[in-house]
């Protein structure tokens, strides 16, 4: 019998890459963050992650 993973490692993306995927500018995925919409991840002092499924529930609880 084999083991079956509960959980996945999470994908991790940065603010361009997110802004990218949106459409959107570098700018606005800040402000989602510093309003609390989106959870961010400092790792560095330049360096801000996301998590990919995060975003996309984001994405998805917006839709009307």
């Amino acid at each position: 019998m084999s083991k079956k993973k509960t959980s996945e490692t999470p994908q991790y993306i940065t603010v361009p890459d997110a802004a990218s995927i949106l459409g959107v500018q570098k700018a606005y995925i800040y402000q989602l963050i510093n309003q609390g919409f989106i959870p961010a991840y400092r790792v560095m002092p330049r360096k801000t992650l996301l998590i990919r499924s995060e975003l996309d529930s984001y994405v998805h609880a917006q839709q009307i």
